[in-house]
Order: C-alpha cells, then structure tokens, then sequence
C-alpha cells in the first residue's frame, strides 16, 4: 500500500508540473526558468514522507459488540426434604434424614375412649433424631384441613381458633390451638410466636401436657407448630422434643410430697415461675435452638 500512495502524490505533482510547464511554455518563458521549476517540484516529492498507515474513509463504520444472551434466572435449589406435595429445609444437625409416609383417614371407633377422628394426611418422621430420650417422638403432620372440619368438630374449633390468632396476632393469647386431640391437659405453655411461610402462616409455642400435674421437665417439653395455607386447604401440625440445661431430667425429684400437688396457692406461684422461666431463656439455649425450628417452618412449600 506504500507504492500506491507514493504513486497516488506523484501523479497529483506531475499534472501540477504539466500545468506549470504548459503555463511556462504559452508564456514564452526561458528554458533556464522552466528547468528551475522542475528542480524545485523534485524536491518537494523527494521530502513527501513515507507512512505504512492505510488510508481511511472519512467517515469510518465503527464496529459492533456482537450481541450477548440474555443470563438465565438462577434454579432455585432443591429442598432437603420432598414428600408429595411437601418440601422444606431442615439443619443437618436436627435428624441424620427426615422420611415422608402417607397415613390414610381414620374415623373413631366406639370401642376406644381415645380413639379420635384423623383426617388423611402426611407424616413426616425423624431418623437419629437431635434428642434420643424423649416421652414425645418428633414429628410433622399435613392434613386435608376442609376433610378434617368435616369429620371432627375439634378440628373445626381449632383451625377457627388458628384464623383469629393469625388474624390479630395477639402477644399473649389466652387460647392457642392445637392438632391432633390428644388426651391430656397443656400445663406450660411459652415462647409464643408467628411464623410465616410461602402460602401461609401458622403460630409456634413450646408446651408441656399431662394427664395430672407435674414439674416442667426435659422429657415431656416440646416445640409445637400450628399452622395453615393460606387457602384454607392444609393444615401443619408439629411435636417436636426440645430440652434445656435449666430443666429436669424428668421431674421425678419432686416426689409424691410436692406442695404444689396439693396447693392451689403453691401451684399458681410455680406455674407463673416456670412460664416466666421459659420465656426468659433466649431461644438459642435450647436445644435444639428454636430458631433451627422457626427456619424449617419458614421454608415449607406445599404444592398440590
């Protein structure tokens, strides 16, 4: 390309020199004025610089980014656990595998006192579970909350129960609900709060039943979770063991002369110290920690 430009200037300087020397010649001017003239267009080609650069058009097209894909949206990752239409996260300090297993519907029999309609649901089981001794075996139930109104009327009286508390979220309630009917009475009951999840919310407590009174202890306390879709079509229902360092083995100490067995007086200042208790332990020092509970709840999804 270098020839090419030198050509290209010497044939501008020698059509300028023919039309000098045309000029000179029409002009009648002296040979010795027109081999000057000559002299000095020859030098001014020999200075004419040497360049490697191509020649460019005036306007130049710029070139174009070559267009990139769009990213594509992150998959969300897999649950820990997926039964059915159930899936959620749990720690893998809290059971070694947690297994799904379908219990069809059961309606009382006449014959047993404590045999109570259940409507069909899921179960979720615990293997090697955090907690090895326990009165309670850890566990969470998914039941078809519009069958289970229709077969017992406990279950209708608590999932209205579970709408108004959802509804106002009260502090401190003075009913909470809670599935299945068992036959025992809830004496303690503390840590009350409410957890949402993906389609629905529910409400969590820790609570100790009996069928007589007795002192709070490591063996019969238990983290519940209560909960429902927001479409009314299932209902959660969780007994999950929990200790604390502060608590009973299993309250036998107390023995048969424990004064609040017989008193009322004693018995009301002992409850009221124990709720006071459990409310005051934060829920980290339990174990398991109840925020390993709350967060196993908050990633349940059920996609019928």
């Amino acid at each position: 390309m270098k020839g090419k430009t030198v050509i290209f200037l010497l044939t501008v300087i020698l059509f300028a020199m023919a039309c000098n020397i045309a000029d000179l010649l029409q002009n009648g001017s002296e040979q010795a004025d027109l081999q000057a003239t000559l002299y000095v267009m020859q030098t001014q080609v020999a200075e004419i610089p040497q360049t490697d650069q191509e020649p460019t058009l005036a306007e130049e097209v710029e070139p174009q980014p070559e267009p990139t894909a769009e990213p594509s949206p992150t998959a969300e990752p897999e649950p820990d656990f997926r039964y059915e239409h159930l899936s959620l996260n749990y720690h893998e300090s809290l059971a070694s595998r947690l297994w799904g297993e379908s219990i069809p519907e059961n309606l009382p029999n006449d014959q047993y006192a404590y045999d109570f309609a259940e409507a069909q649901h899921i179960r979720v089981n615990f293997d090697d579970f955090i907690i090895s001794e326990h009165f309670h075996t850890p566990v969470i139930r998914v039941y078809e909350a519009v069958r289970y109104q229709e077969i017992s009327d406990y279950a209708v009286e608590n999932m209205s129960l579970l709408a108004t508390l959802l509804a106002a979220r009260p502090e401190n309630p003075e009913f909470l609900p809670f599935l299945p009917l068992v036959p025992a009475a809830r004496f303690y009951i503390a840590q009350i709060e409410y957890i949402d999840f993906e389609g629905g919310s529910g409400v969590r407590y820790l609570c100790q039943m009996g069928q007589a009174l007795w002192p709070v202890n490591n063996m019969n306390l238990f983290y519940t979770f209560q909960g429902m879709t927001d479409d009314g079509q299932y209902y959660i229902a969780a007994m999950l063991p929990v200790n604390h360092a502060e608590l009973s083995y299993d309250g036998s100490e107390a023995g048969t002369d424990w004064e609040p067995y017989y008193s009322e007086e004693a018995w009301n200042e002992y409850h009221a110290q124990v709720i006071s208790d459990l409310n005051g332990y934060p829920p980290e020092s339990y174990q398991p920690s109840l925020l390993l509970f709350d967060e196993m709840f908050q990633s349940v999804r059920i996609n019928p």
